[in-house]
């Protein structure tokens, strides 16, 4: 089957988990990484069926983005955060801009840390400050992106 995941409110965003019959399939899927579909490229990456069900709990309501809860708010993408990161050493950091209500740290295929996180804000406007404030900014020796989900269509 194919699971289309959606946006907070409702719309598609942008990524699908699609169940392949044997490991020939995966191999041939994995082999469209990167290829065009249309205007836009696609990113193809092996999943385990833990990461398909969070993604099944979260469009029936529960989960969030690659694992932990999501919170109603607005919701920045954090990229490159060191892979030891904690909550709260990523709130701390975000706090120079705005303190999130939430953090929550992806997990990876393997359940690590995958160096990204969404962190949660109650206001639109604590969520753009805190794109245009801390947007490749460094925590510790990596440089972090920030985007607002609001932006990302």
């Amino acid at each position: 089957g194919i699971v289309i995941t959606t946006d907070d409110r409702g719309r598609p965003s942008g990524d699908a988990y699609v169940e392949v019959e044997s490991m020939d399939d995966i191999d041939l899927a994995l082999k469209m990484h990167k290829r065009d579909m249309g205007s836009r490229y696609v990113e193809v990456f092996e999943a385990n069926p833990l990461d398909v069900e969070k993604a099944m709990d979260k469009e029936e309501g529960g989960g969030g983005r690659g694992g932990g809860r999501r919170s109603e708010g607005f919701t920045v993408q954090l990229r490159g955060l060191p892979y030891r990161a904690t909550v709260r050493e990523i709130a701390d950091w975000l706090s120079e801009a705005a303190d999130p209500e939430d953090v929550i740290i992806i997990m990876d295929r393997t359940g690590r840390p995958s160096g990204q996180a969404d962190a949660i804000f109650s206001s639109e406007r604590d969520a753009r400050r805190v794109v245009s404030i801390m947007h490749k900014r460094d925590m510790g020796s990596r440089y972090i992106e920030c985007y607002y989900d609001g932006d990302m269509e």
